[in-house]
């Protein structure tokens, strides 16, 4: 049997993540040929998927991950071949199912796992820009950093931190925020909340504070409240450690789909 994970290019962070946890080959941009399953993740050339159809089109089966923004561009629904549809967030499944499409949940795992570890003395916020600071908030955050001079703010990229990087970074901030208009899980939110750190997100996730994407008082305002917070929120740790893994993941993914 032989089962492949076909991503584009600007998607092959999760495709390579989905090859390593699922044990598939891996193929980004290029013709998959003849397999029994292909794992597609993100469907990021609309309006017509032409590129992505015909490259995986000898594929017995396939599995179509749905992860954020893709859903937003999706416009006919009736253009895409038979397939098994999982999506990143079950907001993202409503929205699917709006459009007719009938998808499961099934949220990425992270990539990266830190403990928690005791909040630091001062507080100071971590800010993520993702691949495209403007449609993450940049301006946002830069009036928000200036309306704030009594904390900390470190902003940072998509891809810009290794491991002992990012380690460094989740252990010095007390809390994360993430502002954008339309997202999937928020994978990194969940890894800073995994090690007990709050988290300020437009998506509302479990455990994180929910805000709106330009609302800069709403925002400043849970800035200030979080960082009354001494102790890093276990829970919260707790519930985001088994959410986070790749064991929940694989009995989602793989639940009728071997």
């Amino acid at each position: 049997m032989r089962n492949v994970v076909w991503c584009l290019p600007a998607m092959q962070y999760f495709g390579r993540l989905a090859a390593s946890v699922l044990g598939y080959e891996l193929m980004i941009g290029g013709p998959v040929g003849d397999c029994d399953l292909c794992y597609i993740v993100g469907m990021y050339d609309p309006p017509l998927y032409a590129h992505t159809l015909k490259m995986t089109h000898r594929a017995k089966r396939r599995i179509i991950h749905w992860c954020g923004t893709d859903v937003l561009s999706l416009q006919d629904a009736s253009i895409l071949p038979e397939a098994t549809h999982y999506a990143d967030y079950h907001k993202l499944v409503d929205e699917l199912f709006e459009k007719g499409i009938d998808a499961k949940e099934v949220m990425w795992p992270t990539n990266h796992h830190f403990p928690v570890t005791p909040l630091p003395e001062k507080p100071r916020i971590a800010c993520y820009l993702g691949s495209d600071p403007i449609r993450y908030g940049g301006d946002i955050f830069a009036l928000v950093e200036e309306a704030m001079p009594e904390y900390e703010f470190i902003a940072y990229q998509f891809g810009s931190r290794g491991y002992d990087e990012m380690k460094e970074l989740v252990d010095a901030c007390s809390m994360y925020v993430r502002l954008t208009y339309h997202d999937g899980s928020a994978a990194s939110a969940r890894e800073f909340m995994e090690a007990g750190r709050r988290a300020i997100t437009t998506n509302g996730i479990p455990y994180a504070t929910q805000v709106r994407p330009y609302d800069v008082t709403g925002i400043m305002s849970a800035i200030r409240k979080l960082a009354k917070e001494k102790e890093p929120d276990y829970e919260a740790a707790a519930y985001w450690r088994e959410q986070n893994s790749v064991e929940r993941y694989l009995g989602e993914a793989l639940d009728g789909n071997t």
